[in-house]
């Protein structure tokens, strides 16, 4: 039920108090389900402070609290683990990974191409903050970042692959965008 999530810590931290209560999410909570079953390894600091800031941003959301939340997992974790852990709870990886493990694409290569398509996203992040004040400008960085995509996607999987990908993803948000 919508606000069950809410009202269930707003109770734990009337009895807990916030503290003790994210001690317990930390232990209990769906959230912390999922991070340890992300295939990143984090040690017991990572793994607190991902939780703090995943936990923020679901109850911050918003494209600032976003932007925020991804460049802190960014710095805390490195490139290569961010991008798995993003990955590992991206609807749009769900789609694309499939689709290359049926090209017989390797997992490496998988993940390199998602690194790309993540590094879009955050190019991408930027260009919609500038939007406000310089929309022509955010156009051609929106228009620049598509363009390093594809071909740097291509440069992975092969020209014709990357279209599909990128077609697919796509598809996948618009049908995301759709059914909220």
């Amino acid at each position: 039920a919508p606000g069950a999530a809410e009202d269930f810590s707003f109770g734990l931290d009337a009895t807990l108090g916030p503290q003790l209560r994210f001690e317990v999410a930390l232990r209990e909570s769906a959230l912390a389900e999922q991070l340890r079953h992300c295939g990143v390894e984090l040690d017991e600091a990572e793994f607190r402070e991902t939780y703090r800031v995943l936990e923020a941003l679901a109850e911050e959301p918003g494209a600032e609290a976003y932007r925020r939340a991804r460049g802190e997992l960014r710095t805390l974790l490195g490139s290569d683990r961010f991008d798995r852990l993003w990955a590992s709870r991206d609807p749009a990886f769900r789609v694309v990974e499939p689709m290359l493990r049926s090209h017989r694409i390797v997992e490496e290569t998988i993940y390199a191409a998602y690194a790309v398509m993540s590094r879009t996203e955050d190019e991408l992040a930027r260009a919609a903050e500038i939007n406000a004040h310089d929309p022509a400008r955010a156009i051609e960085l929106a228009r620049g970042a598509a363009a390093r995509e594809e071909a740097q996607l291509a440069d992975l999987v092969g020209p014709e692959l990357a279209k599909q990908v990128l077609t697919a993803r796509a598809q996948a948000f618009l049908e995301r965008a759709g059914a909220h």
